[in-house]
């Protein structure tokens, strides 16, 4: 999701110093300049930019039908383009949502598939209409397999780097960028302007592959900080305050109400931006005095019983945490293996489904099975209406019954639950006992 209203402010409002129209190639010759010798590394968020990799003229094939004409063809060009202005392609690939951010993934999901049944029912009302391509680049239309499609032909067709993230995806991408001193960072994720990792963080939603030269636009996190009239290490705080994965609305909702009653648009944005500047920051975005940020939690918290005073705070410093520090979930390997009587083997299986996680041979979905620990699942579109065709839950149930039997041994009694989602109940929780 990102800093909330941020990307359409910058859009709309912001001056050139914060973003504005490039020449990639113009901008790899300034980088050599200032890094002479390292190479010149671009990484890509592919789950944010899947959306926007593809032609208009075959957007509609990539939601099925012709995958050489959308995958091969696209992705052959992508690179090949990159390659020959002597840019070198990372891809990044995320698996994994942290505990913290599951709910509203969970929530997201949710609102994907009402997303889906509206245009399905457009489809089947009238076939011969032609969708929008605002519509075909809406995030939640992209089906859940083909960013993993996309990333075995980029790894396995084209023998280019593809890492599969052990954190989030922009929380992997930007410790990397900060420790390689990256090019630059090509995605459609406001959380990157906020992190400053990388030299330079550029539009996928704007990228041309053009035949003489590939341009996009360049969000510049100085450029915003000065516009603002705050200083980069502050952008984390401004983040938080106005809301993003961690700070979701429910939390939110009673301080951005009584602060868009001094204005709207821009003017909250502003408004924001001058409640932070008041606060000093160190370079990781924390303030130096605890006091300025706890009574910026009481604020927000505004006496609700639901979010007191202490637990905003605590989820404001893990928002500002997150644009700094990289951290892996306690559900990898490490806790688990620790606990074993006999580790010296099962370590040995658990460094190699690290490592082949890591290098995209096997999924989250396996190395979570390897942890024991939950498992996230892609959201499935069911055919409600026909009893002959059954849920994917209950077709899938007796394999994981199986698999979650071997992982631990018959020795406990599991509950796997299943978050079904329809148009009349929209969710509602189904419960298999192993």
């Amino acid at each position: 999701m990102g800093v909330r209203k941020l990307q359409s402010f910058i859009e709309s409002t912001t001056p050139t110093t914060v973003f504005r129209k490039v020449k990639i190639l113009d901008l790899r010759k300034v980088y050599e300049k200032e890094h002479p010798g390292k190479p010149v590394e671009l990484l890509v968020d592919l789950d944010c930019c899947i959306p926007h990799l593809f032609h208009e003229d075959v957007m509609e094939p990539k939601f099925g039908g012709d995958m050489k004409t959308v995958v091969v063809n696209a992705m052959k060009e992508f690179f090949l383009r990159f390659n020959e202005i002597g840019i070198r392609l990372i891809t990044f690939v995320g698996n994994h949502k942290p505990q913290a951010k599951r709910q509203r993934w969970v929530q997201k999901r949710c609102e994907a598939v009402h997303t889906v049944n509206k245009l399905m029912d457009k489809i089947i009302k009238n076939p011969e209409s032609k969708l929008e391509p605002d519509i075909l680049n809406t995030y939640d239309l992209i089906p859940s397999e083909l960013v993993r499609t996309v990333a075995a032909f980029i790894q396995f067709e084209l023998k280019e780097t593809v890492v599969h993230s052990f954190t989030e995806n922009h929380i992997e991408i930007q410790t990397y960028a900060r420790t390689h001193k990256s090019f630059g960072i090509l995605s459609q994720d406001t959380d990157y302007i906020i992190s400053n990792a990388s030299c330079y963080y550029l539009s996928a939603a704007n990228l041309c592959l053009c035949p003489k030269d590939i341009t996009t636009y360049i969000y510049d996190s100085h450029g915003l900080a000065e516009y603002l009239h705050i200083h980069v290490n502050q952008l984390p705080l401004f983040a938080t305050m106005m809301g993003n994965d961690i700070m979701v609305f429910d939390v939110m909702k009673c301080y951005q109400y009584e602060t868009s009653k001094y204005g709207k648009g821009s003017a909250f944005v502003k408004n924001v931006a001058a409640l932070c500047s008041l606060v000093k920051c160190n370079y990781k975005g924390f303030a130096f005095n605890w006091a300025h940020l706890y009574d910026l939690a009481k604020t927000v918290s505004n006496n609700r019983e639901t979010y007191s005073p202490t637990k905003v705070y605590n989820l404001m410093m893990k928002s500002i945490d997150s644009y700094h520090s990289y951290n892996v979930e306690d559900e990898l390997l490490i806790e688990r293996v620790e606990q074993l009587e006999h580790p010296c083997d099962q370590w040995d299986v658990a460094t190699l489904a690290l490592t082949l996680y890591r290098q995209c041979f096997i999924t989250s979905d396996v190395l979570m099975l390897i942890c024991a620990k939950q498992v996230q699942m892609g959201t499935c579109i069911e055919i409600l209406n026909d009893r002959r065709v059954r849920l994917i839950g209950d077709v899938l149930a007796r394999l994981r019954k199986v698999l979650y039997g071997v992982v631990f041994n018959g020795k406990f009694l599991l509950v796997l639950v299943f978050i079904y989602i329809t148009l009349p109940i929209p969710t509602h929780y189904c419960h298999l006992i192993i």
